[in-house]
């Protein structure tokens, strides 16, 4: 069996949280002696103005979702447990990485890269994003199967008419924080060829700890702190993805949900249905209980998160549409 150190910390092991810390924490992401900072020489290209808040102070984020309870806990990643409870055991690492943060004086969110694996269905995007949404931090997500090349992730060359910075620097300019958390999906069914780039052979320097502190954008044509992302990867399988880009993950097997998880499950899934049509979850429609029935025996039948999800928007849209709109307030 393999040696976890994180086996070792209990509860009652693990550092408090200072009662005083910083407000804010910037960084500086391009230095000022980048292109960003220096007049442009003659027939160099411009940069594009979305990208000059790159050269400015960036804030890095999460500092509201790190705050503890009087207990002494997480009340987001209480949360999160409480609708995904086959992930408590990664929820509670995460935990322990967010209470290093706080006891170093360090409030904003740092995780180390983590490579959800499971069949198709089980959820781990799903469960990305909502972890994300609980860290209270900016949440971008990357297709990488239909990726044919690495452009997407590397940006492109100055020069070009559409070049942009790669990607960690265009979800920093976009969300506004330093630390935003980039889901790489679908990573084991990366394309890419030896001419046009390879998205496995660019993400190993970023995800690098020592390269991303200084990785050379070649449209902003200078080095760039990346090294405050923060990543997580899905996939059904690892022996597609190369082992040094493996290496750089904590991976975590994600099994099928088990039938006890139905009921958390289902409460999660319509919280994500209220959040995307903007109408608190006490407002919608019950759900009658032969609906309830043919739902979970959908669920035991086959157990994904993915079709759970699909029904469950289904059945709202038919009551819906049969005139059971949201309560009134």
């Amino acid at each position: 069996m393999d040696f976890d150190p994180l086996s070792l910390a209990r509860p009652g092991r693990l550092p408090r949280v200072p009662k005083r810390l910083p407000t804010t924490v910037s960084v500086t992401v391009c230095p000022r002696s980048g292109r960003g900072g220096r007049p442009r020489v003659h027939g160099e290209p411009t940069i594009d103005t979305r990208w000059e808040k790159l050269f400015e102070p960036v804030e890095l984020g999460g500092r509201r979702s790190m705050r503890v309870s009087s207990a002494d806990r997480f009340p987001r990643l209480d949360e999160l447990v409480a609708g995904a409870p086959w992930a408590e055991q990664l929820v509670r690492d995460v935990e322990r990485q967010l209470r290093t943060q706080l006891a170093l004086g360090r409030p904003w969110v740092a995780i180390e890269p983590v490579l959800l694996v499971g069949p198709p269905g089980v959820g781990k995007t799903w469960f990305a994003r909502k972890l994300g949404a609980a860290l209270g931090i900016a949440t971008l997500v990357a297709e990488l199967s239909t990726m044919s090349d690495d452009r997407m992730l590397s940006g492109t060359a100055s020069g070009y008419q559409s070049a942009q910075p790669g990607w960690p620097l265009v979800a920093i300019a976009g969300t506004g924080i330093a630390n935003p958390l980039l889901i790489l999906d679908e990573i084991d069914k990366a394309g890419g060829s030896k001419a046009n780039g390879r998205p496995h052979q660019t993400l190993l320097s970023m995800l690098e700890p020592a390269s991303a502190k200084s990785w050379y954008d070649q449209c902003l044509l200078t080095a760039c702190d990346i090294s405050h992302v923060n990543w997580m990867a899905c996939g059904n399988r690892t022996d597609t993805i190369p082992a040094p880009l493996l290496s750089r993950f904590r991976i975590v097997e994600v099994p099928h949900p088990k039938p006890a998880d139905f009921e958390a499950i289902l409460v999660s899934l319509i919280r994500d249905l209220a959040s995307a049509w903007e109408v608190p979850p006490s407002l919608l429609p019950d759900l009658p209980p032969t609906v309830l029935r043919l739902l979970r025996h959908a669920f035991l039948s086959e157990p994904s998160v993915r079709d759970l999800a699909r029904n469950v928007r289904a059945v709202f849209g038919a009551l819906f549409a049969d005139g059971h709109g949201p309560r009134r307030q």
